[in-house]
């Protein structure tokens, strides 16, 4: 009997809950009917905690928020409708709709399109098709398209050097073993730093598939006490992306400089092609190849030739709370030195093998919350005379996390925390490393 009234009483609650849902939805959607826009909006607020993830709310949703300039929540709506019905129609164009009226022509054409090739009305065809036009007319008039940031922030590091934290190292030479002690300017230092950082880019469309841009960077970062670890880096990168249907390629050839404490360091030059393949709705395979000479002021032995071949995932997870997105790769590839020399095999040249993880969920329309973490074996290749002629072995890895706060559009806040950990088998190159910081960014 005790059971019988457990059943009877859940299934009243699912039946009660399931009311409720119905009358808020069929509430929300009469007023969308109606073009009240401003009061769905305001009842779509009230009740979008206990029903966001459901179709029938977030389609009427995802149309009040359009229609009352927000945009993001609009966007974030209507994306969670198409994953979970991707033939819905008329998702995917308010979707490409409100695409267009934030000026993302690219996300728009792609949803414009997908909801030509689902067989709507005359009509509706026609309708897609002045948008299109318009699309067209846009990139036409917008020959350069300019875009960028700039930034600060300020953090604490417990080892800016990225010292050894051992007393003493072990040291085997010629079959005599003994330990050393390890000097001080060689040990952790911690102190605060400010970084501040900025970019521009410049694109052109050169027609429905090819578009060219360059690239414009920058990042100084300042120590309070430690100025010896001062670093600037300026970079330019240029190239061009094709795209064709779900394949998209980016072609880029770059340069980069890199001083310390005011004095040059590395200048690298390189070249990247990588690609991107639309799998579903869902799924998104990536694939790269990159490359990069190395050439060090001061120091030969440390010039090298640097290949990385790449391939990836990005996915996303509608069936999961929050639907996250997962960004998972794994790559691999030589450093050749380009000296022939023992110092050069022993600590420049190496093969490095490891992956990348990045996991991003979104918690409310101006909230983000993201973790990254990377894996890096580096196997070197010549032999450590002074440590039993062992190859150096390097096991590198880093755990990120990081929360991105939007109050506006064009201003971007982040409080980030990261953890670098090498363990090697020679002593001197294993550290522990921890930042925190607070960052700071805004978009134009």
């Amino acid at each position: 009997m005790l059971m019988l009234q457990r059943i009877i009483l859940t299934v009243g609650l699912v039946v009660g809950l399931s009311h409720f849902a119905t009358a808020v939805t069929g509430d929300l959607d009469q007023l969308v009917r109606q073009q009240q826009y401003d009061e769905a909006w305001a009842l779509a607020q009230e009740h979008r905690f206990e029903l966001e993830g459901e179709v029938s709310f977030d389609f009427p949703y995802g149309l009040a928020a359009l229609e009352t300039g927000n945009f993001s929540e609009g966007l974030f709506a209507l994306e969670r409708v198409i994953m979970q019905r991707p033939g819905h129609t008329r998702a995917r164009l308010e979707l490409a709709r409100g695409y267009y009226l934030t000026d993302d022509d690219e996300r728009a054409r792609h949803h414009f399109e997908r909801a030509r090739n689902q067989d709507p009305p005359p009509t509706v065809v026609a309708t897609i098709d002045r948008y299109l036009q318009r699309i067209d007319q846009r990139a036409e008039e917008q020959e350069f398209r300019f875009s960028g940031s700039i930034g600060s922030s300020l953090g604490y590091d417990t080892n800016v050097n990225s010292g050894t934290s051992a007393d003493e190292i072990s040291i085997n030479f010629l079959g005599l073993t003994g330990t050393s002690p390890v000097p001080d300017e060689s040990k952790p230092r911690d102190d605060v730093f400010t970084r501040i950082f900025g970019d521009t880019r410049v694109e052109r469309p050169l027609n429905d598939q090819w578009t060219a841009f360059a690239v414009a960077d920058g990042e100084a970062r300042l120590h309070l006490d430690e100025s010896d670890f001062n670093t600037l880096r300026v970079g330019v990168r240029a190239g061009a992306r094709w795209r064709d249907g779900p394949l998209a390629r980016t072609l880029s050839l770059r340069t980069q400089r890199f001083f310390i404490d005011g004095d040059g360091f590395q200048t690298l030059y390189g070249a990247s092609l990588n690609t991107q393949e639309v799998l579903s709705e869902t799924r998104l395979a990536t694939y790269g190849f990159d490359y990069a000479l190395l050439d060090h002021d001061d120091n030969d032995d440390s010039n090298a030739h640097l290949m990385i071949v790449s391939v990836g995932e990005v996915r996303m997870w509608p069936q999961l709370p929050l639907t996250p997105t997962t960004n998972v790769s794994a790559f691999a590839g030589p450093v050749i030195a380009r000296e022939d020399s023992a110092q050069a095999k022993n600590n420049t040249q190496r093969f490095q093998t490891g992956f990348n993880l990045l996991a991003q969920v979104q918690l409310a329309p101006d909230w983000r919350l993201s973790t990254r973490g990377q894996y890096r074996l580096s196997q070197y290749s010549g032999q450590q005379i002074v440590f039993g002629n062992d190859r150096r072995r390097d096991h590198f890895s880093q755990v990120a996390l990081s929360a991105d706060w939007q109050p506006l559009a064009a201003l971007q806040v982040t409080p980030r925390m990261e953890y670098r950990h090498n363990s090697s088998n020679i002593d001197p190159y294993s550290y522990d490393r921890f930042v925190a910081e607070l960052q700071t960014r805004y978009r134009f």
